[in-house]
């Protein structure tokens, strides 16, 4: 499966066998399914987990569960795709989304768009070059946040400079 650190920094993308597909779908679908049925009480407990755990919700038992979904996608799609992927994909779409937004249903539409948007073109990239897919990938990703975080500066600038009395 993994043929070194190269292997594990950078995965094998395109070089995927039948049976990690169906691990790989049949862990995608039980962490789905798991964090589809505790949603509304993971969602809960992130926002305000006193809160919550006033409310009868078991933040520890809930909190632990999420990150063995978590750590069980992590560990099966790293194979694939190599754990510097993963990270990027985990962090940065996330990241930008928060930007963007503070409303949690739009960050998440956001972030699985732009986690979409910087595969398929890192994809594509990578097709007509030497580079991996990779590298593409993680360096779109990481340059709609950094252009982003720009504009949203400039932007804090501009009305900050506006606002002030002249």
């Amino acid at each position: 499966m993994l043929n070194g650190l190269d292997s594990l920094l950078f995965g094998t993308f395109l070089g995927i066998t039948s049976r990690q597909v169906t691990v790989l779908l049949v862990v995608a679908t039980a962490a789905v399914l798991l964090v589809v049925v505790a949603a509304r009480p993971l969602f809960f407990s992130s926002v305000d987990a006193e809160v919550a755990r006033a409310g009868g919700v078991p933040v520890g038992l809930l909190g632990f569960a999420f990150l063995l979904v978590l750590g069980l996608s992590v560990a099966e799609t790293s194979q694939i795709t190599g754990a510097l992927l993963v990270f990027a994909l985990l962090v940065t779409p996330a990241a930008t989304a928060h930007q963007l937004t503070s409303r949690p249903g739009l960050g998440i539409a956001l972030s699985v768009g732009i986690a979409l948007a910087v595969t398929w073109l890192g994809l594509a990239l990578a097709y007509f070059s030497l580079y991996p897919v990779g590298f593409y990938v993680t360096s779109l990703s990481f340059a709609v946040y950094v252009v982003v975080r720009l504009i949203r500066v400039a932007r804090r600038r501009t009305t900050a400079f506006v606002a002030e009395p002249a």
